[in-house]
């Protein structure tokens, strides 16, 4: 008798052969892990449920009161700028810094990562130093675009006072 000598090569189920993994459904150790999984799995979602939808809720509720709190507060902020010239300044104000500030972040962030793109290719050492550098340089520039919505914030705060005019009159 002459021996056979075979190559097989292991597939993604640890199949020896492509007609082994037909052989690995019928297994009855195959089929009673599955059937422990499943029994494990519905054991821990019966008691997670209950206290993932308490979360929830709780979620649900506490950002309902927040938005309901902005909202009142928006409110109160207009009613005070149609009330006073004073207020309608400090909004207008603090509406153009934060808008001034978002563009000063956002071009001092890009700069830093355009400066260390460049440099990133010429350098060869501090490649360390350059890579925090880029990071910092696009986190500065995310902190721009929340000031710029306070800018427009501001500015919708200011036309709702004013009746929708450009005028203080």
């Amino acid at each position: 008798m002459q021996s056979q000598v075979s190559v097989r090569r292991e597939g993604a189920c640890g199949c020896r052969k492509e007609g082994q993994m037909h052989e690995y459904f019928f297994d009855p150790i195959w089929w009673m892990s599955v059937i422990a999984a499943g029994v494990i799995y519905s054991t821990i979602s019966h008691y997670l449920m209950g206290g993932l939808s308490q979360v929830g809720s709780k979620l649900s509720d506490r950002w309902r009161q927040r938005n309901a709190k902005r909202i009142e507060a928006r409110k109160r902020l207009i009613e005070t700028c149609r009330a006073e010239e004073t207020a309608r300044f400090m909004v207008g104000f603090s509406g153009v810094v934060a808008g001034l500030a978002g563009l000063a972040a956002m071009s001092t962030g890009a700069l830093l990562i355009i400066a260390d793109l460049l440099l990133l290719r010429i350098a060869t050492s501090h490649r360390t130093f350059f890579a925090i550098s880029y990071l910092f340089g696009g986190l500065i520039f995310l902190s721009g675009p929340p000031l710029l919505y306070r800018l427009f914030d501001a500015w919708s705060v200011l036309r709702v006072a004013l009746g929708n005019r450009g005028d203080a009159n």
